[in-house]
């Protein structure tokens, strides 16, 4: 969808003797730079290194690591480096239930774009919303058990020991969120609940299907990821802002059924205790807990060598988003996908706006696969609108990004 695409396993493996694991990996190198007028310079510089080993049985358990070691040099006021066990899971599964223990991600949800039931992990916001699904969601630590009391039907549940928030970056970076807040504010450091037991995040999901209809059913008592920032004035300071992650609850329900050569998806999600911000006399805003509702439809349309898709998505809920990097108000999207030289060639369009607030993303990348060991890719990312609404807070950076992922 976005402009670089990393792919989610590798194209070959190599076993280490004697031992039965297989080792495997990529390469990736992207570079970024910006079309916006006095915004030309290196805006993304990164490398990115995955080691994977997989041992199919040991004692009837699964093993499975990917460690990333990561460079970037040109998002941040800093160069950006980082070793990381990326995944880190011993997993058993039977006929009647599955056990996942260790580091992990867990995806809930198929919407393209937007986290409606999908939070469970994290996000890498360092690229805002411009990074993709694979490299942006950063996984946890937590045990994953399902179980599967008919044959069409799923019980999971999730313990995740730990607290966590959104890789944010610092002030100065490409994507500042906090460039957004009122000028000559004081911002607090970032408050994280501590990893006692009672923050730590837990959730169920019920999967279904019916016929030729999937059904989901799940809800989530987690962190907010992204921080809630509350103002107050002080006599000495004037406005001051603290941004604090709290605990949220997602209550929520999903569904996808065939229509033909089309498939239609369903994603709700409620969130009752979400802070929102209101107008006051004094022009700071007050945070209340409220209700809000999360919806959207999609359509999938799978033609031959094209695929469209498209979406439309809302939140109703009193007042204003008191999350940072949160949409707000109704959006349209739509996926337009072409496959060319024997599926070699893949080229893709994602355009979202939002309806009532005219502010926009569009993306368009193009991957070719030179032959099992290298991918190449090129891809473009356009923002517009008001700088205070989801997609025009960085209208202005427009950039070209190119890049190559080797497989070994």
């Amino acid at each position: 969808m976005l402009a670089g695409l990393l792919a989610g396993t590798a194209r070959a493996e190599t076993e280490i003797p004697g031992t039965g694991a297989q080792v495997s990996g990529w390469l990736l190198g992207r570079f970024g730079y910006g079309l916006n007028a006095g915004n030309h310079d290196l805006v993304l510089n990164q490398q990115l290194l995955q080691l994977q080993v997989q041992h199919p049985d040991i004692a009837g358990w699964r093993f499975d690591g990917k460690l990333w070691a990561e460079r970037e040099a040109a998002l941040e006021p800093s160069t950006y480096r980082k070793v990381d066990i990326r995944e880190l899971v011993v997993a058993r599964k039977t006929s009647s239930y599955s056990v996942a223990l260790g580091r992990q991600i867990v995806v809930w949800g198929k919407a393209d774009g937007f986290k409606l039931v999908d939070i469970v992990n994290p996000l890498d916001l360092r690229e805002s919303i411009l990074n993709d699904d694979i490299r942006s969601r950063l996984p946890l630590w937590m045990a994953n058990v399902q179980f599967f009391p008919g044959e069409d039907q799923e019980l999971q549940f999730l313990l995740i020991p730990q607290t966590y928030h959104d890789r944010i970056s610092p002030p100065g970076s490409q994507f500042d969120f906090s460039a957004g807040l009122p000028a000559g504010a004081t911002v607090l450091p970032l408050q994280v609940p501590a990893g006692r037991p009672e923050n730590w995040s837990f959730g169920a999901r019920w999967s279904a299907t019916l016929g030729d209809l999937n059904v989901h059913a799940m809800a989530l008592r987690t962190l907010t990821g992204a921080p809630v920032v509350f103002p107050s004035v002080d006599p000495q300071r004037g406005l001051v802002l603290r941004p604090e992650v709290v605990r949220r609850t997602m209550i929520g329900a999903a569904a996808d059924t065939s229509l033909g050569d089309a498939v239609l998806r369903l994603e709700l999600a409620v969130t009752p205790d979400e802070y929102r911000a209101h107008a006051t006399p004094s022009g700071i805003p007050e945070l209340r807990r409220e209700t809000a509702i999360r919806s959207l439809v999609g359509v999938d349309w799978t033609l031959g060598d094209w695929f469209v898709s498209p979406q439309l998505f809302n939140v109703h809920a009193p007042g204003k988003p008191g999350i940072a990097a949160e949409p707000d108000g109704t959006y349209a999207s739509l996926v337009v996908e072409r496959k060319f030289l024997f599926d070699k060639l893949t080229t893709r369009v994602y355009a979202a706006t939002g309806l009532d607030r005219r502010d926009y993303w569009i993306a368009g990348s193009a991957r070719y696969q030179v032959s099992d060991q290298l991918e190449l890719f090129l891809g473009i990312d356009l923002l517009g609108g008001d700088r205070r609404q989801f997609f025009g807070e960085f209208n202005r950076r427009d950039r070209v990004v190119a890049g190559a992922t080797i497989f070994f």
